[in-house]
């Protein structure tokens, strides 16, 4: 894994292929701004690891920041760091959205924390506090009793698709929910493009990226991240 090494586009790069925690990382999530990884197995990870932007609490140590439309006074790190999750658990699944995470330990307990403006950590919150919502740190979430949980994609999730890809002059991408944000996001955390598919839209929807330049973009539809190459198709 590499990326840039400053939230404020330092051409400093950091390199973290050769870390070694014992274990192979087995699960890797992240957004934009920042990324959390497993070790261990694919039944049981037994170490986290979170590093990025700690915007409205995303790192989970317990000295998140709100986000208020700059990262100047944003604490961040590019060492990775653990997440304040209570000792001797293991893990069976992972995930990361905007600015939150979701833990589920193989007892079937979900952990999460990040930001909450949304609803997204499931903790009951009262609606009139979403706006500045967010928790430092991980906090348990109550779930029905005698279930394990587990994290999965939605069948709308599964159903978006981008073609042509690669491609060189305009994306088409299958499978939007109408209301969706879309943005086309730079390897270097840059938003090229963002747009919102209209109520009018189909469930399919044209996107013009003449101006980009060749190399690997995000794109980012709702919750939905795909991989896009744009450049010569031949």
């Amino acid at each position: 894994l590499f990326g840039k090494d400053d939230p404020q586009a330092s051409e400093v790069i950091y390199d973290l292929t050769k870390l070694d925690y014992g274990t192979a990382p087995v699960a890797i999530e992240g957004y934009a701004n920042g990324t959390i990884v497993g070790y261990g197995s694919s039944e049981s990870m037994n170490e986290i690891k979170i590093w990025g932007i700690n915007e409205d609490g995303f790192l989970g140590d317990g000295k998140g920041v709100i986000f208020q439309g700059s990262y100047e006074q944003i604490p961040w790190t590019s060492t990775p760091i653990t997440p304040l999750l209570p000792e001797g658990k293991k893990y069976k699944k992972i995930t990361a959205g905007e600015a939150y995470a979701i833990v589920i330990t193989t007892e079937g307990e979900m952990y999460a924390w990040g930001r909450n403006k949304g609803g997204q950590l499931g903790d009951g919150s009262d609606v009139s506090l979403l706006t500045t919502a967010f928790s430092k740190s991980p906090k348990l979430i109550p779930c029905p009793q005698d279930n394990v949980l587990s994290i999965s994609s939605t069948p709308a999730e599964e159903e978006i698709q981008l073609y042509p890809n690669p491609t060189s002059d305009y994306l088409y991408i299958a499978g939007v929910p109408r209301g969706s944000e879309i943005k086309i996001i730079s390897l270097e955390g840059r938003t090229c493009i963002k747009k919102i598919s209209s109520s009018e839209d189909s469930n399919s929807v044209c996107v013009d990226i003449r101006n980009l330049t060749e190399g690997t973009y995000l794109a980012i539809i709702g919750h939905t991240k795909k991989i896009l190459q744009i450049g010569r198709t031949h």
